[in-house]
């Protein structure tokens, strides 16, 4: 069959039209004919051959591997993770937990919930396994989303999330802050403190030897796996306590010889973090400093002594004086009740985690213990043994509360 039309129109074959239309009608004719375009296979070919011959000798695929030879070039597109958009903090149920410290450096968390409330002057339960001559020296409360600031002896401060504490069970001992913390050989913690965000507010640090120093939260927000300085240390000195603050709160200082002082926080200027702060009160040569608080209304300062005894007095019992004064009696010491391990500001409703030496914790309500004035030594909270004393207490912290 041949068409043709004026001189604008092709004139098509009677054989073009042919193999135009099995091309239309067959796809399988998609393979171009060696006559027509010189390859080295037809169609029949083949089929022929890839029923005789393995898969990698059939023409197709030598025909698709000359084109990747011819036109393949590298991948210009890459396929990666944003782990900007993963934050493993999302994966970690919130939850209140009780981290305990060790002196000789073992640390461990667990759920708060794990130690149930008793009786003022019960025996407990013991609360880790330790190694011989091994005791808790710091324990508080805080949730698993919270910032970890470790203060070391020598100045520096890590940090860690509090869901990286491994988690152990009651009787467990923990493990090595060394595991955990690039400390160098002779540096050991010696304050863990708690820390929701770094923001606009400050801290107020106190050390042995009753130096007190201010500075702004945000100068700890560091990535340094290797820790920053926190301080300059005096000889024979540590850190024994971190508070955060407003700017504006008042301050509460706690011996172990049972004195106190009360001053505004705003007497202590802010600092940098390689300053070494000023003197917050005055000791004597057998006393030092066992504890640092914020004032606030409707509450009452709790402390704690070796022998198991304390007490609560109203802050307003303790009058506003200047920094770095001797302070004023807040705990009449006796050999009885040995003298003060710490001191903390509670409310009625709050309760308590008590650890004595020989690893036995015991949780009561604060409402149990004694509300009396300055020059008393107050109630037994904690039965211990003969060759036991109190070692450390923390107050429990509820999450939704502080929140709110």
């Amino acid at each position: 069959m041949e068409t043709t039309t004026d001189k604008k129109t092709n004139i098509v074959g009677e054989y073009q039209a042919e193999g135009l239309g099995r091309v239309i009608y067959n796809p399988k004719f998609l393979i171009k004919s060696k006559e027509e375009h010189q390859l080295d296979f037809t169609f029949t070919d083949y089929e022929q051959k890839t029923e005789e011959e393995s898969y990698s000798d059939t023409p197709l695929t030598k025909f698709l591997t000359q084109l990747k030879e011819t036109f393949a070039d590298e991948r210009r597109t890459t396929i990666e993770i944003d782990y900007n958009e993963i934050d493993i903090e999302d994966l970690i149920e919130e939850e209140e937990v009780t981290v305990t410290l060790t002196q000789q450096g073992y640390i461990k968390r667990v759920p708060v919930d794990v130690y149930t409330t008793q009786n003022r002057g019960g025996r407990g339960k013991t609360g880790l396994s330790t190694r011989e001559e091994d005791f808790v020296i710091d324990i508080f409360t805080t949730s698993t989303h919270d910032n970890l600031l470790f203060f070391s002896n020598l100045g520096k401060v890590y940090k860690l999330k509090a869901y990286q504490i491994p988690e152990g069970s009651r009787l467990s001992k923990g493990v090595a802050v060394i595991n955990l913390l690039p400390l160098d050989q002779t540096e050991k913690i010696n304050a863990v403190v708690p820390v929701k965000s770094f923001d606009k507010s400050y801290f107020i640090m106190a050390t042995r030897s009753g130096v007190v120093k201010r500075i702004a939260v945000s100068k700890y927000d560091t990535s340094r796996t290797t820790g920053i300085i926190a301080l300059n240390l005096r000889d024979n000195d540590e850190l024994i306590g971190v508070k955060y603050t407003n700017g504006n709160d008042q301050v509460m200082l706690v011996t172990h010889n049972g004195k106190s002082i009360r001053f505004d926080e705003k007497e202590v200027r802010d600092m940098g973090r390689l300053a070494t702060g000023v003197k917050g009160i005055t000791l004597t040569d057998d006393d030092y400093l066992v504890a640092i608080a914020l004032v606030k209304e409707n509450s009452q300062l709790l402390v704690i002594s070796e022998g198991g005894y304390g007490k609560r007095t109203p802050l307003a019992d303790y009058r506003r004086q200047s920094r770095g004064g001797k302070g004023m009696l807040t705990y009449n010491t006796t050999e009885k009740t040995g003298k003060l391990i710490g001191a903390a500001v509670v409310e009625e409703s709050d309760e308590l985690i008590l650890i004595n030496s020989a690893s036995v914790i015991i949780r009561i309500k604060v409402a149990d213990i004694s509300v009396v004035g300055r020059h008393t030594s107050g109630v037994k909270v904690m039965r211990v043994g003969e060759d036991d004393q109190l070692v450390a207490f923390a107050k429990i912290i509820d999450i939704d509360n502080e929140e709110e």
